[in-house]
């Protein structure tokens, strides 16, 4: 009998055990004992749905650091056999201009980031120096209107303003606060409630900001699959790359970078 068979017995009784407890407290404190429970008291059903609970959680967390390990050497062993893949030493971001951040931040979802996105950066950044805060911002886009400063139509333009809007009213003014900002995971829960706004545009906030990690897109995963770790979830991905990068001892955010500048140039 193999490992994985034995482990997976044991989960089976420990799911068993979990049930019949709880269906037997259910039915205590509901006051219809008939004398036919599998336990002696409700406080020993209550212990053992505690432990077998317990056990179940512990036994799956460990199931996940195994199977996140397995796929981060798969990963790593991948990228030996790719002798054109490169480490970036440089990342967009750090501009310490907030339209230019907040620019970058939204409009780069689905949109060619050298041709469409980069260049409109770097106008908002150089053009419009008044709007390095977000007050600033906010008074640049009334004064000159923001479709004309990045010369670009459609929802996203709405959504820049929207999520400026947004910081303004959380007292967020620089790139240095937002970094600050960003470093609270309750603060990302929030901003993720803004329309258009989901993990992965949170995560490349951050890289903006300053800080390492990643932001799992079509090309991450892509690069994942070639390797033989199929996608789950966003974060099981996000987590995986992180490792991986810390195994090969560089920066998550060129990392991350070095696998989007690897796959975007061969699709």
């Amino acid at each position: 009998m193999s490992i994985n068979h034995n482990a997976e017995a044991i989960r089976e009784a420990l799911r068993w055990i979990r049930s019949t407890a709880e269906n037997d407290i259910r039915i205590r404190e509901g006051g219809k004992s008939d004398g036919t429970s599998a336990f002696t008291s409700l406080k020993i059903a209550k212990d053992f749905f505690g432990i077998a609970d317990g056990a179940l959680r512990l036994l799956e967390t460990h199931h996940s650091d195994i199977s996140v390990e397995v796929s981060v050497n798969k990963l790593v062993s991948f990228l030996t056999m790719l002798p054109d893949f490169k480490l970036v030493t440089e990342i967009d971001g750090s501009y310490g201009h907030m339209g230019a951040t907040l620019t970058d931040a939204i409009l780069q979802s689905g949109i060619d980031y050298k041709s469409v996105v980069k260049p409109r950066v770097n106008n908002i950044k150089t053009q419009y120096p008044s709007a390095s805060t977000t007050s600033g911002f906010l008074k640049t886009m009334s004064e000159h209107g923001l479709d004309r400063m990045i010369n670009f139509k459609g929802a996203k333009v709405e959504r820049i303003k929207q999520v400026a809007e947004f910081l303004q009213s959380e007292q967020i003014e620089t790139e240095d606060e937002f970094a600050v900002w960003l470093s609270d995971d309750q603060n990302v829960i929030r901003i993720k409630k803004l329309k258009g706004i989901k993990d992965k545009t949170a995560d490349y906030m951050k890289i903006l900001v300053g800080q390492q990690g990643n932001a799992v897109d079509r090309h991450l995963i892509h690069f994942l699959e070639q390797s033989g770790v199929p996608f789950e979830s966003y974060q099981k991905t996000s987590e995986i790359i992180n490792r991986a990068a810390d195994h090969i001892g560089v920066n998550r955010s060129l990392f991350d970078h070095s696998i989007w500048k690897y796959m975007s140039e061969r699709s």
